[in-house]
């Protein structure tokens, strides 16, 4: 990208402690942060760069209570668009965020932090078992059809 294009599009650069949240919101609200290793880079069309005050807002905290059900179902009833469901960046400022001490953000995101990993390795497990049953019953077809197992 040239630097004259970037000019005209520099307001829309995300830092790595910057969050980036979906303006389309459908069945969750989708927030993410920026990787480390990223040094900056421009937000696409239909999502917003949160940039968070140092000092008064912990990302992850943050970026959990912007994921929570209270979110969505306050921005749910903000919904405009005509094919698709979608925010605007005045609607998203407008969030009623609880902003706890800093001590207490960093207890609670580590706590999710903890327990989504727990949760994401038990949905993995589910998955293997799927996969494995899924697989079992091809094998149970494939025998009993070709006759190598008696029923």
């Amino acid at each position: 990208m040239s630097q004259e294009k970037y000019e005209t599009i520099a307001r829309h650069t995300v830092m790595p402690t910057d969050l980036i949240m979906a303006t389309f919101v459908a069945k969750e609200v989708q927030v993410a942060s920026l990787p480390k290793e990223v040094q900056f880079a421009v937000n696409k069309a239909d999502c917003v760069g949160l940039r968070l005050k140092s000092g008064v807002c912990v990302n992850r905290y943050v970026q959990y209570a912007l994921s929570s059900n209270v979110v969505l179902d306050y921005l749910r009833s903000n919904l405009h668009g005509t094919t698709r469901d979608r925010v605007n960046t005045s609607q998203i400022k407008e969030i009623p965020l609880a902003v706890p001490s800093l001590d207490e953000q960093l207890r609670i995101a580590g706590f999710l932090d903890e327990k989504c990993v727990q949760i994401d390795a038990a949905i993995a497990a589910k998955q293997a078992i799927i996969a494995d049953l899924k697989a079992y019953k091809q094998s149970l077809i494939y025998e009993v059809v070709t006759g190598k197992r008696e029923v």
